[in-house]
Order: structure tokens, then C-alpha cells, then sequence
């Protein structure tokens, strides 16, 4: 697994260059596996890991830079090439440095689909970029502090925490996807985005559904086949739904033709019945082998959770917990080096609301017998009367688009305190990097690209220096640009969900899975894993952080810690999810609780 470290200083400062050089030889000492993939005075940016088959080091405009990470070239890149290029050059899972011999500028940039971490820091007289926290804290001295501020944010307006340049630790920065940071020689720093979204989006608008279709079948095979490339042998996570139907059916299409083993997963206890059979449809018409495992809440181990790797910005890990053992095996076993899957495809397919298309549809077109139409097929797919779906229509086109996140993608929380939503409210700094640029985008649209912001990290938060690379190959620059150009009612074709994914390959895939629109239903397995592991949960959560920080309602909480509350309310998932998520990476940032 490919990590990375970089340390910037000013080289007319002796004792910044001595910082820097001592820095470089405890990160050296650490392995012999760090090698220094670019030095220019005053900068030194070190790696290690790496694929063997695919490289991943370049370099960038001769002797100025390098670009570290998969990369897939778009357009030829001029040997001079510039940073800025790189946006319309390549895309993949990178990110790049380049510095500016005639002025000392160091720029940075984390390319747009993210999934390579970028963090940033500094030390008495050095800034370290870095991928993984335990190599810059290695360089650091005293403990670290938590960002409290970021942590009610988190609570509060989730996407507005993970999308700012700030995290939940003090003094640690994000550069976010399509970011760049320019680094002066008197420390000054100033970030500016490369690849913006809402632009995109109201570029070159594709408003032809059968344009649609092809675009989205190009991008999604151009992707899938890219990443395909760099495995010869691949585990696929195969719930027999169309985002990773789709994956599979462009797998086993790749040129590369990589061996893929499928693994599904199954509950006798969810409350939607037995869902393999969409899998083994999906697997059968690919010709491929399926493993089935049983997911049972006996057999996770919560615990897990404590034993996470440090990251500066915590995720929902319960996934991992229940998942992360068993795949890893299931790669070891078949010699795979990558576990895909359909991630982020609800997101960029647009699996969202389509009374909001709707809205989109009439300020952009108006009025007439297609917007008639469509309304009618929208109340009619999602069980709504027309009268609903015309009233909240219209009254979404007359206002100023805007993203409101209590509305939207982050649903309010029952346990986030007041004062948490007040702290929140109060630190307009701690925003989603994208705020700035949103304006002139249709309501529909403003939301489609917020959902696109998928966190993906390469390396598992449970998994060891040799754990498969974990891939979401639709959140791929190509097929997210596409989806940007296809407005929302195009998106949605009839009032379908992921309308245009189902007709690009609507001859590639079983007809149960191109007609499916429900999700499994998880809450039953959710209280089941609560109820199993109650008085663990308890502990962690009523006498953590979160309570003795005010940030989560203790009273609320107790209350819903009990078996027979957890039976009825539908708070289950919220708590294991998140709240117990984020307790757990605050221990493993501070060990000793709160006095």
C-alpha cells in the first residue's frame, strides 16, 4: 500500500533545513522501504509501498514534481507539463507536487476522485504533507488534541465537517479531492480549487436521454477497465444491486480479463427476506463464482473498533468490523490484491429524490407536455399523489437553490445536542469546501453533486500493511464528470432512479436486477447486533467523550439502552454507526477518559 510523506521548509533558514533532515531520518529508520521520489531545495517528499505492476511514481514536468498514486492517462501529458493539466490530463487516485524553482512555491494537489489521503501539518519549522498519521506523528512532539469544534460539526452537519479543511484533530488540515494548496516561501498558504464540480455540472449539458445512456456506458466500462488493469485477480462485494451488477458486467468485459471471485452476504433475520438470489443471478449470468457468507450478530466482535488505525478524520466503521476479517481472508485465499465493489454508484446514478428532478425539470424547460409527464411518472414510481409532487415541485423552483443540510443528505440526529447544533452554527469555517461555488446550479442538481463527495480511503481501517487495496471504480473521475453533464430529470428518465445506468445496460444484466429499486432492510440486524453487545455499548457511550462533552444527550441515550428500546426505535443504526463509531476513534486518539 502505497503511503506517503513530505516535508517543505525554507532553505534559506539553517535550522528549517535541519529539522527537515532529522525528520527524514527517523521516517527512514522507521523501514527500508522509504525512498525519496523527489528532492528540490526546500522540499523532500519520501514514499514507500507501492505496486510493482503498477507503478506509482512519475514524474511531473521533468525535474518540478511528481505525481504519487494510480494514475490513468486521459491525454497525453507533455513532458513540461504543468499541475494544472493533470485535472484534464489523467485522472485516478493520486496526488501531486510541484515546485516552482524561479519563485520557491510548492504547489499540492489531491486529485478529484480522492481515495489517496492528503493531511497537512506543521512542525516547529517544517510543513509535513502526509498520507498516514502515524508517520507525521512519529515527527511530532506532545500529544495530540481533539478539534471539538469539528467534532459538534460532525454531530451537527456531517458533510460540512468531512468537507472542510479542517479535521478532528488540532493543527491537522485536509486537502480535499480536486484541492490544491499553494505553499509561499514565507509560510503563507492558499488553497484554490482545480476541478470544480458545479462547473461542470452547467457545462455542455447532455439533455438527450440516448446520449445519456451511451456517455454513462463508456465512462462506467472506461473505469472499471482502468482499475481492472492494475489486479489480475479481484474479489468483488456482489449484492446482486445494479451499481455492482454493473461492475461486474464491465469486469468480465475488461481487455485485462482479471480473475473475479464474488462474495455476497446474507441475514435469515432481515425483515426483506433472503436477498442471494439477486446475487446468484448476477454472478450466473457473469459466469463467475459466488461465496455466500452468513452475517449473524454472535459473530461480531464490536471490540474491533478500538483497535482502528489512527486517521485524523473518522469514518462510520461498522462495516469494517463485521466485514473486514473475512475478506481479507477470502483475498488471501484467492491471491487478490483488490477488493471492489459498487460504492458511491446510488450517488453518482442519482438514487436521490426525484421531486427535486422535477423542480430541476421546470426551471429549466418549463411548463408542457413533458413536464406533465414526468410528474406523473414520479408520483407514480414513488407511491406519491400528483398533487404532492406539483405542489412541492413548484414551490422548490421559485426559491434560491442552496444546500441546507438539516434538509438534505445529513438527517437530523436524535441524540446530537443542542448545544452541539449551536456550536456548529457558530463556526462558519468548519464548511464544506465546495460552499463557495454552488451558485447558478438547479436545486437538483446543487444536491446530486453534494452526494457525490464520497469518502473512500485505499486502505482498510482495520486491515494490516498487506490488506487489499479497497476500490470503488464507478467513483472514477471519467464516470463522475459524466454524471455531473447529465441533468437530474435526464438522470432519473421517467421517474426511475438511476435511470440512464439501467438503460446503458439494460441488455448486459438480469431483468430482476435492472427493475430493482429496493435496498435491504437492515434496522432488525442492526438491534440484533445492539442487543448482543448491550452492556459493552453502554459502557463506551455513557461514559465517553461524546456524553462528557455535551455533544450526544446522555438522558436521551440511557433511555434508549435498554432491550426493549432498542426493539421498538429505529435509533439502532444511528448509534452504532456513527455515535459508536466516533467514541471508538476518540479513544484511540486519547486513551485515558475525561476527567
Amino acid at each position: 500500500m502505497l503511503r506517503f510523506l513530505a516535508l517543505v521548509w525554507n532553505p534559506e533558514c539553517e535550522s528549517a533545513a535541519s529539522e527537515a533532515d532529522r525528520s527524514s531520518q527517523i521516517i527512514c529508520a522507521q523501514s527500508e522501504g522509504w525512498t525519496c521520489s523527489f528532492r528540490v531545495n526546500g522540499v523532500m517528499v519520501l514514499h514507500s509501498g507501492g505496486d510493482l505492476l503498477s507503478p506509482e511514481v512519475r514524474r511531473l514536468g521533468g525535474a518540478r514534481g511528481v505525481i504519487l498514486g494510480r494514475v490513468f492517462v486521459k491525454r497525453t501529458l507533455r513532458p513540461d507539463a504543468r499541475l494544472e493539466e493533470l485535472v484534464d490530463c489523467v485522472w485516478g487516485r493520486y496526488v501531486a507536487f510541484e515546485s516552482d524553482p524561479g519563485t520557491g512555491h510548492l504547489q499540492v494537489f489531491r486529485g478529484p476522485a480522492g481515495a489517496l489521503p492528503c493531511f497537512c501539518a506543521s512542525l516547529e519549522k517544517v510543513r509535513v504533507f502526509f498520507s498516514d498519521a502515524r508517520d507525521y506523528l512519529l515527527l511530532k512532539s506532545g500529544a495530540p488534541s481533539i478539534n471539538w469544534p469539528w467534532m459538534a460539526t460532525l454531530l451537527a452537519y456531517p458533510r460540512h465537517a468531512l468537507g472542510a479543511a479542517a479535521t478532528g484533530i488540532v493543527a491537522i488540515e485536509q486537502i480535499q479531492p480536486g484541492e490544491c494548496l499553494d505553499c509561499a516561501p514565507d509560510g503563507t498558504i492558499r488553497r484554490r480549487l482545480l476541478w470544480n464540480p458545479f462547473q461542470i455540472a452547467i457545462s455542455e449539458p447532455i439533455e438527450e436521454f440516448s446520449s445519456a445512456i451511451a456517455t454513462v456506458r463508456s465512462a462506467a466500462r472506461c473505469a472499471v477497465w482502468s482499475w481492472a488493469a492494475c489486479y489480475p485477480r479481484i474479489v468483488l462485494l456482489l449484492s446482486g444491486g445494479l451499481d455492482s451488477s454493473i461492475v461486474l458486467y464491465c469486469l468480465r468485459n475488461a481487455p485485462a480479463q482479471p480473475r473475479v471471485e464474488c462474495l455476497t452476504y446474507f441475514s435469515k433475520s432481515c425483515v426483506t427476506g433472503d436477498e442471494r438470489a439477486y446475487a446468484r443471478q448476477s454472478a450466473k449470468s457473469a459466469g463467475v463464482a459466488l461465496r455466500e457468507l452468513e452475517e449473524r450478530a454472535a459473530d461480531t466482535d464490536l471490540s474491533l473498533l478500538l483497535r482502528l488505525s489512527r486517521n485524523p478524520v473518522p469514518w462510520t466503521y461498522l462495516m469494517y468490523v463485521r466485514r473486514s476479517g473475512c475478506e481479507g481472508r477470502i483475498a488471501a485465499e484467492t491471491g487478490s490484491r483488490a477488493i471492489f465493489s459498487g460504492a458511491a454508484g446510488d450517488q453518482i446514478f442519482f438514487y436521490g429524490p426525484a421531486v427535486m428532478a422535477a423542480a430541476d425539470f421546470l426551471r429549466q424547460r418549463g411548463f408542457g407536455a413533458g413536464f406533465w409527464r414526468y410528474a406523473l411518472n414520479i408520483a407514480h414510481r414513488n407511491k406519491l399523489s400528483l398533487w404532492s409532487v406539483l405542489s412541492a415541485t413548484v414551490r422548490d423552483r421559485f426559491v434560491t437553490p442552496r444546500y441546507d443540510p438539516g434538509r438534505h443528505i445529513d438527517s437530523p440526529s436524535q441524540l446530537t445536542t443542542q448545544g452541539a447544533y449551536e456550536e456548529a452554527d457558530s463556526r462558519a469555517d468548519i464548511r464544506h469546501y465546495w460552499m463557495p461555488f454552488a451558485a447558478g446550479v438547479p436545486h437538483g442538481k446543487l444536491l446530486h453533486v453534494m452526494m457525490m463527495d464520497c469518502q473512500q480511503d485505499a486502505h482498510d481501517p482495520l486491515g494490516s500493511e498487506d490488506y487489499p487495496e479497497r476500490v470503488m471504480p464507478l467513483n472514477s473521475q471519467p464516470l463522475i464528470e459524466a454524471c455531473l453533464r447529465i441533468p437530474t430529470y435526464i438522470l432519473t428518465h421517467e421517474g426511475w432512479s438511476r435511470a440512464a445506468a439501467r438503460a446503458a445496460f439494460a441488455g448486459d444484466l438480469p431483468a430482476q436486477t435492472l427493475s430493482r429499486v429496493s435496498k435491504g432492510y437492515i434496522d432488525s440486524q442492526n438491534a440484533q447486533l445492539l442487543e448482543c453487545n448491550l452492556p459493552w455499548v453502554r459502557e463506551l457511550l455513557l461514559d465517553g467523550q461524546l456524553v462528557a462533552q455535551r455533544l450526544i444527550d446522555r438522558r436521551k441515550l440511557e433511555t434508549l439502552l435498554t432491550r426493549e428500546q432498542i426493539r421498538l426505535s429505529p435509533v439502532a443504526g444511528e448509534i452504532l454507526c456513527e455515535h459508536l463509531s466516533y467514541e471508538a476513534w476518540l479513544r484511540n486518539w486519547t486513551p485515558t477518559r475525561p476527567s
